[in-house]
């Protein structure tokens, strides 16, 4: 694991680490979950990748729409 140093107001400090007290945490992993939380990808990204998907698919059906029952293979 890295480590860094970070400049932070004492007064933020202090605030960050009572809240992380109360909240059953360390101030660590609080910076830590915030980071990760900027640098992964947005969920709003997966949901539109699996809009696109289905707009790419819905083209190599040629128009045609699949009925529930063949959706679901029932025969």
């Amino acid at each position: 694991m890295g480590r860094v140093t970070l400049d932070i107001d004492e007064a933020l400090v202090r605030e960050g680490l009572a809240y992380a007290q109360t909240h059953g945490t360390t101030l660590d992993q609080m910076v830590a979950e915030f980071i990760q939380e900027k640098v992964q990808k947005n969920p709003g990204d997966k949901l539109e990748a699996m809009f696109e998907l289905g707009r790419k698919l819905a083209h190599s059906s040629d128009g045609k729409r699949l009925t529930r029952d063949e959706i679901y293979d029932r025969h």
